[in-house]
């Protein structure tokens, strides 16, 4: 008996463990569990008793995995647009209409990581060349004007869930969403350079921040403006907030405070000061996100700008990964933070019909009404059209 349990142990075949690569995703189909139903009973503080025991739980596709594959990896999207507007604007009773036709090639956006210490030291480039909706433009030059996006050194998965990263990027300051034309984006970035447009925007800035568990921190040291040799650009910005497993909940609060004091002929000071608060939450098939921000931009106390925004974003799963999307925001100023109002709707349908392939169409209302304070004449200006952009990412 003893000999045959000798044989036994000797044949059995040795567990295997989980190494660098790991074992398979393992899917469920039709399992959706309500998510009121769902709770934690403290399991998160359960730690792993090992090494081993942790990584079973990270199957092959995990991108926690796919990091120790390679140490340089790069990625890419190129995104056609076909537009379609009529625009209106009336100024002392005088009524002008336009109608506005494009279709182009908007951008092509590449980057590549390079991470010389695995996990810990991650060295990015982030570069773009940049469309034209002009029906004289050509391709040639959109090849030859590569713009940087990005350029920045990040060392992470430290103790604490801390990171540190430094370079030129885009400090986080609110709900940032990619669509530039959003009525929230276009006044954010007014206050924050004084123009409207968002994809340019890159500053000098140094970045640390934690997320140990449901809260989380981050702050920006911005130093300046690049691409605009006389901006002296200095400041700060920070994040602060939760999120929750149940409902994919989430609460965030920023703030944003910079000074570009400029030397010169005609020498300025602007002062800028930004406040955001949102949160978000999922309820059956509805994402659904609230965001509200306060600006403030000020030159020499002699062109004072204040006004604020609110925004509310949700996406309807009706189909599969088919949404139909709703936004809906509101300010207190015209864009450029002028006496006036403004508002914006926008109803359209987003499909994810292929990996690597984001296909959307919107219809978009925007009303804006600039008010004299001296002689309270009214300008206004309307925008009404569809907007349908195929995304491919890879």
């Amino acid at each position: 008996k003893d000999g045959d349990d000798d044989k036994k142990k000797k044949g059995a075949k040795k567990k295997k463990g989980p190494g660098k690569i790991g074992f398979p995703h393992v899917e469920i189909a039709n399992v959706a569990p309500p998510e009121e139903l769902y709770k934690r009973d403290g399991l998160e503080f359960r730690k792993s008793e090992s090494r081993d025991e942790f990584l079973y739980q990270i199957p092959q596709e995990d991108p926690y995995r796919q990091v120790e594959q390679s140490k340089t990896d790069a990625g890419g999207d190129v995104r056609w647009q076909v537009v379609r507007f009529d625009l209106e604007s009336e100024v002392a009773g005088e009524s002008v209409k336009a109608e506005r036709w494009n279709s182009f090639l908007m951008d092509v956006d590449f980057a590549v990581r390079h991470r010389p210490l695995y996990r810990n030291l991650h060295l990015v480039y982030e570069g773009r060349m940049q469309g034209n909706p002009a029906e004289n433009a050509k391709y040639e030059d959109m090849l030859s004007q590569v713009k940087m996006r990005s350029l920045y050194a990040l060392v992470d998965d430290l103790a604490f869930n801390i990171f540190v990263m430094g370079g030129y990027y885009k400090p986080l300051f609110g709900n940032y969403v990619p669509d530039h034309y959003a009525l929230a984006q276009e006044m954010t970035t007014y206050a924050m350079t004084g123009q409207t447009r968002n994809y340019n925007v890159l500053f000098n800035a140094l970045s640390f921040g934690t997320a140990p568990n449901v809260p989380y921190l981050n702050v920006h040291v911005v130093q300046k403006q690049v691409g605009d040799p006389e901006d002296k650009t200095k400041g700060f910005a920070a994040n602060t907030g939760m999120r929750f497993v149940s409902f994919g909940g989430s609460v965030n609060y920023s703030y944003w405070r910079t000074s570009d004091e400029r030397e010169g002929l005609a020498p300025k000071t602007t002062q800028v000061e930004m406040h955001s608060i949102g949160g978000a939450a999922k309820l059956g098939r509805t994402v659904a996100g609230f965001d509200a921000v306060s600006l403030k931009r000020d030159i020499d106390t002699q062109d004072y700008r204040q006004g604020g925004v609110m925004t509310l974003d949700t996406y309807t799963q009706f189909f599969r990964e088919n949404y139909v999307t709703l936004a809906y925001a509101r300010g207190n100023t015209n864009v450029q933070l002028l006496p006036g109002d403004s508002n914006e709707i926008k109803l359209g349908v987003r499909s994810f019909l292929l990996p690597g392939v984001d296909l959307m169409t919107v219809y978009e209302i925007r009303n804006e009404t600039t008010k004299d304070p001296t002689t309270k004449a009214e300008a206004k200006a309307s925008r009404k059209g569809i907007t349908s952009q195929l995304h491919l990412f890879f």
